[in-house]
């Protein structure tokens, strides 16, 4: 709810995130990439934000550039089992 009560000029990288993961499970994948691509923006080295823009990806058909995002995740976050869980459906 924080997240929704600011301005968006002061969403930080983790408001991106969580309101892009909420918008990827309504199945708004545009807006979802919208709100994870200004997270990577702001942290690039955000291994969650990677993910979720690569399922968001995903879902639109664009598979070469979500496996990218997903190795990038994985390359932050090498333990992650969601990473390589979300990767091998791919």
């Amino acid at each position: 709810k924080a997240a929704f009560s600011r301005l968006p000029s002061q969403l930080g990288a983790e408001d991106e995130v969580a309101i892009g993961s909420f918008l990827l499970e309504a199945d708004r994948h545009e807006q979802a990439i919208d709100h994870l691509g200004r997270a990577l923006q702001l942290n690039p080295e955000s291994a969650t934000a990677h993910l979720g823009y690569g399922r968001a990806l995903e879902t639109l058909g664009l598979y070469e550039e979500a496996l990218h995002h997903l190795d990038l995740a994985l390359a932050l976050e090498p333990r992650s089992d969601m990473v390589r869980f979300n990767k091998a459906l791919l």
